[in-house]
């Protein structure tokens, strides 16, 4: 579901609907589970997921997310993009 702005604001996947707040907020009903992004100069730079875990969102020279590290810096997922969005790449994804 999108507002009058083309903004997504809803989206259900089977029994599962989330509610988006903005860029800022993901909040996933049936699981209970809210991911805050942050922002630094317009681009996000990292996600909170619940009220404790942080990770660090990098990007590739396209400015698309393509690791994601935990607070220590370890990577915990990584996904690389062919031209067109096509998956090259996928770790713990």
């Amino acid at each position: 579901m999108y507002d009058g702005d083309g903004n997504r604001v809803k989206a259900t996947f089977g029994s599962s609907t989330t509610a988006y707040v903005g860029d800022y907020f993901e909040w996933t009903g049936s699981t209970s589970s809210m991911v805050k992004y942050y922002y630094a100069g317009g681009v996000r730079v990292a996600m909170r997921v619940g009220s404790s875990t942080l990770y660090y969102l990098l990007t590739d020279h396209l400015g698309s997310t393509a690791i994601t590290a935990n607070s220590s810096g370890t990577r915990v997922a990584e996904l690389r993009y062919k031209a067109w969005g096509e998956t090259r790449y996928s770790y713990n994804t």
